[in-house]
């Protein structure tokens, strides 16, 4: 539950100090106060005229997380549940916060975001948050003096259910959230691990990783239900101990390429960079238990990763052939 505000600062991460005097008295505010196992601040994201300090509070690793943020580490309000609308317009969101969580947003037509000129060359639009506008309220339905109570809430439902044509920056803090959660969260190899009645928990004896193991990146694994088919049957089925198996870890990653693995040796620190969401770091200090998360950054998401990176030869990206396997066994023969 507390913050190592020291290892933060060695991983490039500064705090005043009212902001980390205020971080450590609400810590165990809010884990009393939502009566949850474990509570950690998750990191800061930046906007045009606040930023938005973010505390992650859950029960069970792999279970559901709550959210808080604030945007003077004071008020800390509960982060929205998913709109799912809300979250399909945000796949194509790549604009700055504000720093308003009640400034609203207005739906636009994505189908627009993507238009051909007459010259047949293809314009793109980025999609930026905009302004608050004034919209005109439609035309209400006026209530008629011979309208039967059916009726009548039968208008109040179809007035209830029409769609605004606007959402709340704290919504899209959820959906960002949700992106960077699925995407970023790890945790190092043998902090967890399996109980024989298969709840993924907290190992209290790990000691860290060694400095051979901590720059291998494989020693990384996702803080989420597996993908992976084999590792999601290690994780489901009982009867099967692997204790090493029930997570996928970065390696597997798709495209080959979106993690940067780095060590400095003046702080013995080694930092696991995300090149899809800039600003999130894994830092770990070999030989010992100190680690952690962040994101610090402006919530801008590299979509363009797959092209930025250098192509990967063919036969690094796909399991060999068995002949070929074969092949090579007789030759060494």
């Amino acid at each position: 539950m507390a913050v190592d505000f020291q290892l933060l600062n060695d991983a490039g991460v500064l705090f005043s100090p009212r902001e980390k005097s205020l971080i450590r008295k609400t810590l165990p505010q809010l884990k009393e106060q939502y009566k949850v196992k474990y509570i950690a601040y998750w990191g800061r994201i930046e906007g045009v005229t606040n930023d938005y300090h973010i505390i992650k509070a859950w029960d069970e690793y792999l279970g559901p997380k709550k959210f808080f943020y604030s945007n003077d580490c004071v008020d800390w309000v509960l982060v929205p549940e998913i709109d799912p609308r809300v979250e399909e317009f945000c796949k194509f969101e790549q604009g700055l916060f504000f720093g308003d969580p009640k400034k609203k947003i207005r739906f636009r037509d994505l189908t627009k975001l993507v238009r051909k000129d007459k010259s047949g060359e293809e314009g793109e639009e980025q999609a930026q948050p905009q302004e608050e506008e004034e919209e005109e309220p439609p035309a209400e339905e006026e209530p008629n003096e011979e309208e039967t109570e059916e009726e009548e809430e039968e208008r109040l439902k179809r007035k209830a259910k029409k769609p605004s044509n606007f959402y709340t920056e704290d919504k899209r803090i959820a959906v960002f959230l949700k992106g960077i959660e699925t995407t970023c969260a790890l945790v190092p190899l043998g902090f967890l691990y399996l109980t024989a009645t298969h709840i993924v928990d907290q190992n209290e004896s790990w000691k860290g990783l060694t400095e051979t193991d901590s720059l291998k990146l494989s020693s990384y694994l996702h803080q989420r239900f597996p993908i992976d088919p084999i590792v999601r049957r290690n994780l489901e089925v009982k009867g099967i101990n692997k204790p090493h198996e029930f997570l996928d870890d970065a390696s597997k990653d798709e495209p080959v390429g979106t993690w940067s693995l780095q060590y400095n040796p003046h702080v013995s620190l080694v930092i696991l960079r995300s090149l899809v969401f800039p600003g999130f770091q894994l830092y770990l200090r070999p030989e010992s238990s100190q680690w952690g998360t962040s994101y610090v950054g402006n919530a801008l998401i590299h979509i363009d990763i797959p092209f930025a990176l250098p192509a990967v030869p063919k036969e690094e990206t796909q399991p060999k052939p068995l002949l070929d396997i074969l092949k090579g066994n007789s030759k060494q023969d």
